[in-house]
């Protein structure tokens, strides 16, 4: 099922900006003073600056989908994703991975 028109803006803010930078997967970490997005290739990543505003609105978007096996699709720009979330516990926290492809079926 492909779902339009109901991402946070946040969401597809972060979307793109790993697009552009050619990562498959996004990381919520807990550090010890914060939470921090990670952007990642393969095991190679980097931190991007987030306000806590935006994290708690990208960690509410996922929490909200309704997506057996944690995947869901969404389109951006033109482009079909699918996505696979997972939620973890760090340092007593829940964090999440995101995994995500395009779709060129």
């Amino acid at each position: 099922m492909l779902l339009k028109n109901t991402m946070s803006k946040n969401f597809i803010k972060l979307i793109k900006k790993a697009i552009s930078n050619n990562c498959d997967e996004i990381k919520l970490d807990n550090e010890s003073d914060r939470f921090t997005i990670y952007l990642m290739s393969g095991n190679i990543g980097f931190s991007i600056n987030s306000s806590a505003e935006e994290i708690s609105d990208i960690f509410r978007f996922l929490k909200r989908q309704k997506a057996p096996k944690g995947k869901f699709k969404y389109m951006i720009e033109k482009k079909r994703y699918v996505f696979k979330r997972s939620f973890y516990e760090d340092f007593g926290e829940e964090v999440f991975s995101l995994k995500f492809k395009e779709i060129t079926d």
